[in-house]
């Protein structure tokens, strides 16, 4: 049982979000929280009049939580400007908070709270998803779940820990001595970062509230287009350096997060044909299979009874030159129950098509 509260450091990297930054900032400075807190506003170098809202905002602020602008040499992208927010930390805990998003008046209390008992190595909560007028609540947790050692990876893998950056504190502690980094240069560095921690971690603790708005926007990174080169490249770097990083501290083997990015891969493969998209050419599918050193038998080990996923991974049941083919069929039955009579996990958003791998539709 500890006695005192814990120092909270919020790092909140921000770049082009004139039009919901004062949001963000207002819930940052209504929380009830009477522990000490500062925040860290990352300037990553943005064009429009994001930092001057800050300056504004902070001059205008009369408040217990110290408030500190620290700005960049250069844009390094969100992993970089996330990296100098813990770099600049001085709290015994760490939370990133998006500059687009919300958290809730008594997140910080909430999340706190079971510090009071023991210093896990991370606590979350749970996330309200705001897109355009709705509002939907993200995976049910159970209060009081605590996990440990290697069921925090078994967590991870059953979706009770979602793989958000965000709406969870961190011990700084930890972090440091693990030396755990964000990815720089790769899009969706939450991933990585979450396995990374995950594979390390030794004490997790979950409450049900909410404590986090999540808000989609049009032109935010998870609405947006990828060319599938580009994604490709993308998930092949972040494989390659979570290996990297496993042989390294010598961990398990974690194979289903290479099934994760790699059906990332496979889906954009798949849903480009339903957007009239170039066909994907057999030479980059074979490539993601050699790099990844996927197979179906893998993939059932990892999917257990979970009939949609072992039909989406059927191809890798064949060889790679077969697969490819067999994936192109799968391609045209699904632009078939697209057109034809619609099937659950199918969303078309205007004039785009796009599988949805959670049937929640929230943040994996």
């Amino acid at each position: 049982m500890t006695t005192t509260k814990p120092k909270i450091s919020i790092v909140v990297p921000f770049y082009n979000v004139a039009p919901y930054f004062l949001d963000c900032l207002r819930s940052i400075a209504n929380q009830d929280y009477d522990g000490e807190v500062e925040c860290l506003l990352v300037d990553d170098r943005g064009q429009d009049e994001s930092a001057q809202i800050a300056i504004d905002f902070l001059n205008e602020y009369d408040g217990p939580i110290s408030f500190r602008i620290v700005i960049r040499e250069e844009n390094g992208g969100l992993s970089a400007a996330r990296n100098t927010g813990m770099d600049c930390a001085t709290g015994e805990y760490i939370m990133f908070v998006d500059s687009d998003d919300e958290i809730t008046p008594d997140c910080l209390s909430k999340l706190a709270r079971p510090l009071m008992v023991e210093r896990y190595d991370c606590v979350t909560g749970k996330y309200a998803c705001d897109s355009f007028s709705q509002t939907r609540e993200g995976r049910a947790l159970c209060e009081g779940l605590l996990f440990r050692d290697a069921e925090i990876i078994e967590a991870r893998r059953r979706g009770i820990i979602p793989i958000t950056a965000w709406n969870k504190l961190y011990r700084r502690d930890f972090l440091r001595t693990k030396d755990l980094r964000f990815m720089e240069g790769v899009l969706l560095e939450d991933t990585p970062w979450t396995t990374e921690f995950c594979l390390m971690a030794k004490s997790m603790y979950v409450i049900e509230d909410v404590t986090y708005h999540y808000k989609i926007r049009p032109e935010s990174i998870t609405t947006t287009l990828w060319d599938l080169d580009m994604l490709i490249a993308n998930h092949l770097r972040i494989t390659k350096e979570l290996s990297h990083f496993m042989r390294l501290r010598d961990v398990e083997d974690c194979d289903f997060y290479f099934n994760y990015f790699s059906r990332h891969i496979f889906l954009k493969m798949i849903t480009s044909a339903l957007n009239n998209e170039p066909k994907p050419q057999r030479k980059q599918y074979v490539v993601v299979r050699k790099e990844m050193k996927l197979s179906w038998w893998r993939a059932l080990r990892l999917n257990g009874t979970n009939i949609k996923s072992l039909i989406m991974d059927f191809h890798l049941f064949f060889p790679p030159f077969l697969g490819y083919y067999v994936i192109m069929c799968l391609r045209y039955l699904l632009w078939l129950a697209v057109v034809r009579c619609g099937i659950p996990g199918i969303v078309i958003k205007g004039s785009r098509t796009y599988f949805n791998m959670n049937k929640s539709k929230t943040v994996e």
